[in-house]
Protein backbone atom coordinates (compact mmCIF):
# COMPACT_ATOMS: atom_id res chain seq x y z
CA UNK A 1 0.00 0.00 0.00
CA UNK A 2 2.84 2.39 0.83
CA UNK A 3 4.57 1.69 -2.48
CA UNK A 4 1.34 2.34 -4.36
CA UNK A 5 0.77 5.61 -2.49
CA UNK A 6 4.33 6.74 -3.21
CA UNK A 7 3.88 5.81 -6.87
CA UNK A 8 0.64 7.85 -7.05
CA UNK A 9 2.51 10.86 -5.67
CA UNK A 10 5.22 10.42 -8.28
CA UNK A 11 8.03 9.44 -5.90
CA UNK A 12 8.47 5.90 -7.24
CA UNK A 13 7.95 4.08 -10.51
CA UNK A 14 6.95 0.43 -10.70
CA UNK A 15 7.69 -1.65 -13.74
CA UNK A 16 6.86 -5.30 -14.33
CA UNK A 17 9.73 -7.37 -15.68
CA UNK A 18 9.21 -8.44 -19.28
CA UNK A 19 10.90 -11.80 -18.67
CA UNK A 20 8.73 -12.67 -15.64
CA UNK A 21 5.44 -10.95 -14.79
CA UNK A 22 5.84 -11.91 -11.14
CA UNK A 23 8.84 -9.60 -10.80
CA UNK A 24 8.33 -5.88 -10.24
CA UNK A 25 11.12 -3.34 -10.33
CA UNK A 26 10.75 -0.24 -8.19
CA UNK A 27 12.86 2.82 -8.95
CA UNK A 28 13.04 6.23 -7.33
CA UNK A 29 11.98 9.15 -9.53
CA UNK A 30 13.53 12.60 -9.61
CA UNK A 31 10.72 13.82 -7.34
CA UNK A 32 11.39 10.93 -4.97
CA UNK A 33 15.06 11.83 -4.75
CA UNK A 34 14.15 15.44 -4.05
CA UNK A 35 11.79 14.52 -1.21
CA UNK A 36 14.42 12.17 0.22
CA UNK A 37 17.01 14.95 0.20
CA UNK A 38 14.53 17.34 1.79
CA UNK A 39 13.73 15.05 4.69
CA UNK A 40 17.17 13.53 5.09
CA UNK A 41 19.08 16.79 5.09
CA UNK A 42 16.53 19.24 6.43
CA UNK A 43 14.78 17.10 8.99
CA UNK A 44 16.45 13.86 10.03
CA UNK A 45 20.00 15.19 10.21
CA UNK A 46 18.85 18.09 12.38
CA UNK A 47 16.77 15.74 14.50
CA UNK A 48 19.77 13.45 14.96
CA UNK A 49 21.78 16.37 16.32
CA UNK A 50 19.02 17.16 18.82
CA UNK A 51 18.90 13.54 19.97
CA UNK A 52 22.66 13.12 20.14
CA UNK A 53 22.57 12.92 23.95
CA UNK A 54 20.18 9.90 23.94
CA UNK A 55 22.11 6.70 24.65
CA UNK A 56 21.73 3.51 22.63
CA UNK A 57 20.13 1.84 25.65
CA UNK A 58 17.58 4.64 25.94
CA UNK A 59 16.84 4.44 22.21
CA UNK A 60 16.40 0.64 22.44
CA UNK A 61 14.00 1.10 25.36
CA UNK A 62 11.97 3.63 23.37
CA UNK A 63 11.80 1.29 20.37
CA UNK A 64 10.53 -1.52 22.56
CA UNK A 65 7.93 0.78 24.11
CA UNK A 66 6.71 1.98 20.71
CA UNK A 67 6.51 -1.62 19.42
CA UNK A 68 4.40 -2.64 22.45
CA UNK A 69 2.16 0.40 22.01
CA UNK A 70 1.72 -0.48 18.33
CA UNK A 71 0.72 -4.06 19.23
CA UNK A 72 -1.89 -2.77 21.67
CA UNK A 73 -3.27 -0.35 19.07
CA UNK A 74 -3.48 -3.14 16.44
CA UNK A 75 -5.31 -5.41 18.89
CA UNK A 76 -7.79 -2.59 19.54
CA UNK A 77 -8.56 -2.32 15.82
CA UNK A 78 -9.28 -6.03 15.51
CA UNK A 79 -11.92 -5.98 18.25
Amino acid sequence: RTINAMEEKGYLKKETAKHDGRVTYVTVTKEGKMIFEKYNKNYFQKLALCLNHVSNDEADCMIQTIEKFYEVMCEGREK
